[in-house]
């Protein structure tokens, strides 16, 4: 393909984007594609942090979690779009009851389970992948001490830097 196609896709239309969708998805304004474009968003930072050899469980939950609840049912319930459909109704002289605003009977349990499923799958994989790269050292404890303790904030003294899996380069 030509390279003139592709030529709109800056960085500063991609952070537009990003922080578009971002923020439709927060207030609830046009839920479900906002939330499906900031989880797609998401999931390309998370890569682009995979990339440099960092594997953090945490943000790959997140972006996962976001992409499902733009296909869940009940993640529109309480958003800018159901109150502009009520506002519709009403303005059509329906007179549809507050109630409609606030509950919703169309929610079913899958999608609640759903994201216990992938938070325990999540925490597994952590899990594994600290026994996996670190050995039998992650169970005596000095790891937890370590990061309680604030080794690990780089505004601290005695700061560890993390542990590259991968070329740095």
């Amino acid at each position: 393909l030509d390279d003139h196609i592709f030529s709109c896709f800056t960085p500063a239309f991609l952070t537009a984007c990003f922080s578009i969708s971002a923020i439709c998805s927060l207030i609830g304004l046009f839920t479900r594609p906002s939330l499906f474009i900031f989880g797609l968003f998401t999931i390309y930072v998370t890569g682009l942090n995979t990339s440099l050899g960092v594997f953090d469980h945490s943000y790959s939950l997140i972006s996962q979690i976001v992409l499902i609840l733009a296909f869940i049912p009940g993640s529109a319930n309480i958003s800018f779009d159901k109150i502009i459909k009520w506002l519709f109704k009403y303005k059509k002289g329906l007179n549809p009851p507050k109630s409609e605003l606030l509950s919703s009977n169309k929610d079913k349990i899958w999608g609640v389970r759903l994201l216990l499923i992938l938070l325990a799958c999540v925490y597994f994989t952590a899990g594994f992948s600290k026994l996996r790269y670190g050995g039998v050292k992650w169970l005596d404890g000095k790891t937890l001490t370590h990061y309680l303790a604030g080794g690990a904030s780089p505004y601290k003294y005695g700061y560890t830097p993390p542990m590259y899996l991968s070329s740095t380069k």
